[in-house]
């Protein structure tokens, strides 16, 4: 029975708005284990270097100038399905990890953490592993457990009355992804995406897919 293998020399993105913090990442992760392909500290270049990188695992900070980590995560994860995306952060907060988590992340570290955890982060992330130390791991387990008891779709906004699909469709809109784009991150047709759409309008009661973004970002 064959098994999957992590690649030689597993190329890595830094995404980071502090030039010496980034610096100091890419340093930390030399060859021949690590290929740095690119480093970006803003909105528009991460996603646009990512998508055209498509690199093995992206390292993103959660706090950048006039956006944050979280949203740039929900634009890449469906056109990046592929690459392992590690939040690396300053950031102790249990939502923000929480948040990462259910928009996609496949860890969560603090930049506090050295380079032997972030090491051990990158290999696991590439063994298809969730990156989380131990006492995260634990309040992360205990959180989803609950919603799952309680009949919640992690990261739901309270009070919207669709199904997890719906659900996914609707972050999407709110991430700016074309109907097309849903299409091809959720492998799902075009056809299929507007039927999820025109639910979603008709169970929130609006008009347009702008006004049922509008809404979901206020129930959040």
């Amino acid at each position: 029975m064959s098994t999957t293998q992590a690649p030689a020399t597993v190329r890595i993105m830094v995404a980071d708005d502090h030039e010496l913090i980034a610096a100091g990442i890419a340093a930390a992760l030399r060859p021949p284990a690590y290929e740095i392909v690119a480093v970006a500290g803003t909105r528009e270049a991460i996603v646009e270097t990512a998508i055209a990188t498509r690199p093995d695992v992206l390292l993103l900070d959660l706090e950048m100038p006039g956006t944050s980590g979280i949203q740039i995560l929900g634009e890449l994860r469906p056109r990046l399905p592929e690459t392992r995306i590690i939040i690396l952060t300053a950031s102790e907060s249990e939502r923000d990890m929480l948040d990462a988590l259910a928009r996609g992340a496949d860890g969560y570290l603090t930049k506090s953490a050295g380079p032997t955890a972030l090491h051990r982060g990158v290999a696991a992330a590439m063994r298809g592993e969730i990156v989380l130390s131990r006492m995260r791991a634990t309040t992360a387990l205990r959180h989803f457990i609950e919603q799952a008891r309680s009949g919640r779709t992690a990261g739901a906004p309270a009070g919207l009355p669709i199904t997890p699909r719906e659900l996914d469709v609707l972050r999407m809109l709110a991430d700016g992804l074309t109907g097309r784009e849903i299409a091809q991150a959720m492998t799902i047709s075009l056809r299929t995406v507007e039927t999820h759409v025109a639910n979603l309008t008709r169970k929130l009661e609006v008009r347009s897919r702008a006004e049922a973004v509008r809404l979901y970002r206020a129930s959040r």
